[in-house]
């Protein structure tokens, strides 16, 4: 997006796994961390893991948690979880 500041900053990296601690070796897993710091002094990370279960050729089901950290100035710190389930279905 468009903006006047010069001072926001976006980082993010993950990474996924397949061959170790799996159930099946089909499923994968995979952990994620993000971070913005903008210039109004306000920033955010987030942390993620998730599971992929493989059911069958055409149906997956993905688990995943979520932990974020917002700080803004002036303000306490606020953390909170967010839980997740997808369904991925295929034709």
């Amino acid at each position: 997006a468009e903006t006047d500041a010069d001072n926001d900053d976006f980082y993010s990296v993950g990474l996924s796994f397949q061959n170790r601690f799996v159930m099946n070796q089909l499923d994968f897993w995979g952990l994620g961390f993000s971070q913005f710091n903008l210039d109004s002094g306000e920033s955010e990370k987030l942390v993620e893991g998730f599971y992929n279960l493989h059911l069958s050729e055409k149906l997956r089901v993905t688990f995943n948690l979520q932990h974020v950290l917002e700080y803004r100035p002036g303000a306490s710190t606020l953390g909170f979880l967010v839980p997740g389930i997808r369904l991925q279905a295929g034709l």
